[in-house]
C-alpha cells in the first residue's frame, strides 16, 4: 500500500473535511521512499494508519514534513557517519497555501504551509489524509525555513520548535482547513502535547467559559499514547527554554504547570489533557503506570500491518487456504490446521532466497542458504543490547560455527555515541569470528532491507534489558512472516510466548543473560537441523500470532476503547 498525491488541493480538503479522528505523530512511515521515519514509531504509525483505510475509518494523520529526511547511514572501519536524506516532497503532496497559519518562534513570526497526501484503502478504496507541516517558505527567515528539515535533526531547543509546529501551528492548520467534524485528536507519543495546550488557549480568546471548563472541554477532545518505558525517553523541557522559544502569545500559561513544577515533561502534560490514556503492550502499561502513579493508563498492545510485512509467497499461500484473511486477521489463529509445513517452508525458502540476495547486492558478502541464519535488526539503543551474543566468543564458536550465520542492521541517533560504539563492537566481532561464524552488518538500513529481513530470517533475535522495551514491532513482523523468536520476556513477547509457547524461544533474564542466550541457541540449533519437522511446525505455530498482533486488531481497539466517544 502506498502514499499517493492527491489530484489537487481542492480535492485534499474535501477528503479532510471528513475526518472525525486526528492522529498526531512526530514521525510516520509512510512509504520507503518518503523520508519521514526512524524507526519503529514512524513505521508503527504508518501501518495504524494503513488499517484505518483498511477498515474505512474517518481518521487523518498530521505531521511534519522533514524534507532532508532522517539521515542515510554510513559505516566506514565501522564508523558510523551520516548524511542528509531528501525525498521528492512535490511528487508525493500537495500544498494548501490557502491553509497557512503563522505561530511566533523566538519572537519572529514563522509560517507554516500544511501539504497533503493519501493513503488508499485495500479493497473498498476508502482514503486516509495525512497533513505534513512545512516551515521551508520564503516569508520565513532563513534559520526558521530549516525546522521542518530533519526528523529528530538539532538540539533540545530545535526539537521545542519543532513540538511547537506539530502541536500549536498544527491544530490552527486544522481549524484554517475547516475540519469541523473532528471529536478526536490523538497524540502518538507526547510530541504532541502542545496541542490541547492550544485549545485551552483558543477556547479562552473565543469562548466566554471559565477555565475549569475550557480545560474539561479540552481533556475531553484528546487521548493519547505513550511508547517507552525508559525516563530519557521522555521529553522534558525547561520553562525559561519555552518561554524564550514560544513566548507569552502562543500558550496558555496558566495550565503549563500540568507538565510539572520545575521543567514540562511533555508526557505529563499530555495525561494531565487526555480523557484517556495507553502503553502499547501489556507489561509497558503496567509500568507506565509506576513512571506516572496517578493516573489511569490503559494498555493497547501494538501490531503490525500484515499486508504490508508479510512476504508475497506466503500471501499467496493464505489467499488459496484462507481467503478473508486480510479483512478478518483473527483467523490466522488456526493456521497451523489449514496451512501444511511444506507449503510454509517452500514459501519462506523464496523469502530467504530474496534476503541473501539483497545482502550480496549491497554488501558483496555471500550468504549459504543452508545454514540457519539469525537476524536483529532495530535501532542500536543501549538498552536492547545488539552485542549480547558475543559477549563469550569462544561460547559462541563452540555451539556455532559452521551452524549460525548473523545478519545484523540498524542505525545508532547521531548523538547517541554508544549506540555508535556498539555497532563498531559488533563489525570488530565479525572480523574476529570469520572463518567459523560469519556475521553481516548491512549499512543503510531502511524499510526496504528491513522487510527483507523480516520475511527472510529463519530466527529473530531481540535480547533487552526488561522491561526497556514497550513493545518490539519487529518481532511481530518476523513471527507473521512464520519466522520463530528468541527474545527475552519484554515488550509484546510476554503476551506472544504466552498465547502461543510453541512460538519460539525465551532467553532467561538473570546475572549472565548472554550463557542463557548461548543455552537457549544451543536448542535451536539442535531443532533446526536435527528436527525440519518441529522446526516447521514452530514456524506456522509463529504464523498463528498473527492472528492477535496486528494493526486491525489494535486499531479496532482504540476505535472501541479511545476513539468513540464524540464531543463535539
Amino acid at each position: 500500500m502506498e502514499f499517493f498525491k492527491p489530484e489537487d488541493a481542492e480535492y485534499a480538503i474535501n477528503v479532510l473535511r471528513h475526518a472525525h479522528i486526528v492522529y498526531a505523530t512526530m514521525e510516520v512511515g509512510l512509504d520507503s521512499r518518503v523520508h519521514t521515519y526512524s524507526g519503529g514509531l514512524g513505521v508503527l504509525a504508518g501501518d495504524t494508519l494503513r488499517s484505518c483505510a483498511d477498515l474505512r475509518l474517518p481518521v487523518a494523520g498530521l505531521t511534519l514534513l522533514y524534507r532532508k529526511g532522517y539521515f542515510r547511514q554510513h559505516l566506514h572501519n565501522g564508523i558510523q557517519t551520516e548524511s542528509d536524506e531528501p525525498w521528492d516532497v512535490d511528487a508525493f503532496t500537495t500544498a494548501l497555501p490557502h491553509a497557512r497559519v503563522n505561530i511566533t518562534i523566538e519572537g519572529r513570526v514563522v509560517w507554516v504551509e500544511p501539504r497533503v497526501g493519501i493513503i488508499v484503502g485495500h479493497k473498498q478504496r476508502h482514503i486516509v489524509p495525512i497533513i505534513l507541516l512545512d516551515t521551508h517558505l520564503e516569508e520565513n527567515a532563513p534559520q526558521d525555513r530549516g525546522i521542518t528539515d530533519h526528523l529528530y535533526g538539532g538540539d533540545e531547543r530545535m526539537r521545542l520548535k519543532q513540538e511547537a509546529i506539530l502541536g500549536i501551528a498544527g491544530k490552527r492548520a486544522l481549524r484554517k482547513i475547516g475540519l469541523r467534524h473532528v471529536h478526536t485528536f490523538h497524540m502518538n507519543e507526547g510530541h504532541a502535547a502542545f496541542a490541547p495546550m492550544e485549545d485551552v488557549l483558543y477556547f479562552s480568546r473565543y469562548y466566554s467559559f471559565n477555565q475549569p471548563r475550557i480545560k474539561s472541554l479540552v481533556k475531553s477532545a484528546h487521548v493519547f499514547t505513550t511508547h517507552t518505558p525508559v525516563p530519557a525517553g521522555h521529553d522534558r523541557f525547561p520553562y525559561e527554554m519555552i518561554r524564550q522559544v514560544i513566548g507569552e502569545e502562543d500558550l496558555a500559561w496558566e495550565s503549563l504547570d500540568l507538565g510539572g513544577h520545575y521543567e514540562c515533561n511533555m508526557t505529563k502534560l499530555a495525561l494531565n489533557l487526555s480523557r484517556y490514556a495507553n502503553g502499547v503492550a501489556k507489561r509497558h502499561g503496567e509500568i507506565s503506570k509506576q513512571m506516572f502513579p496517578g493516573y489511569d493508563i490503559d494498555a493497547i498492545t501494538n501490531g503490525v500491518h500484515l499486508p504490508t510485512w508479510i512476504h508475497p509467497e506466503i500471501q499467496k499461500v493464505l489467499d488459496t487456504k484462507m481467503p478473508s484473511w486480510r479483512e478478518q486477521p483473527s483467523i490466522l489463529e488456526r493456521c497451523y490446521q489449514v496451512i501444511t509445513h511444506e507449503e510454509l517452508w517452500r514459501a519462506h525458502q523464496v523469502a530467504k532466497k530474496q534476503l541473501l540476495k539483497e545482502v550480496h547486492k549491497r554488501t558483496g558478502i555471500t550468504l549459504d542458504k543452508n545454514i540457519l541464519t539469525i537476524g536483529f535488526a532495530r535501532r542500536f539503543a543501549t538498552y536492547k543490547r545488539a552485542d549480547l551474543i558475543f559477549r563469550h566468543l569462544e561460547r559462541l564458536r563452540e555451539i556455532g560455527a559452521k551452524k549460525v550465520q548473523l545478519l545484523f542492521a540498524g542505525q545508532a541517533h547521531p548523538r547517541d555515541e554508544e549506540g555508535k560504539r556498539i555497532i563498531q563492537r559488533v563489525i570488530d566481532y565479525a572480523q574476529q569470528l570469520a572463518g567459523d561464524i560469519t556475521v553481516v552488518f548491512v549499512e543503510g538500513y531502511d524499510v526496504h532491507l528491513a522487510r527483507h529481513m523480516v520475511q527472510g530470517c529463519d530466527l529473530w533475535l531481540n535480547n533487552p534489558i526488561p522491561p526497556q522495551e514497550a513493545s518490539g514491532t519487529s518481532g511481530m513482523k518476523a513471527a507473521a512472516n512464520g519466522i520463530p523468536n528468541i527474545s527475552t520476556l519484554d515488550g509484546w513477547w510476554i503476551e506472544g510466548i504466552t498465547q502461543n509457547p510453541q512460538a519460539g524461544w525465551i532467553i532467561e533474564h538473570g546475572e549472565d543473560d548472554a550463557n542463557k542466550l548461548y543455552d537457549t541457541l544451543s536448542h535451536i540449533i539442535r531443532v533446526y537441523y536435527e528436527h525440519p519437522e518441529r522446526w516447521k511446525e514452530h514456524m506456522v505455530q509463529a504464523l498463528s500470532l498473527a492472528s492477535y498482533f496486528n494493526t486491525h486488531r489494535m486499531v479496532q481497539e482504540y476505535q472501541d476503547r479511545a476513539w468513540s466517544v464524540r464531543i463535539y
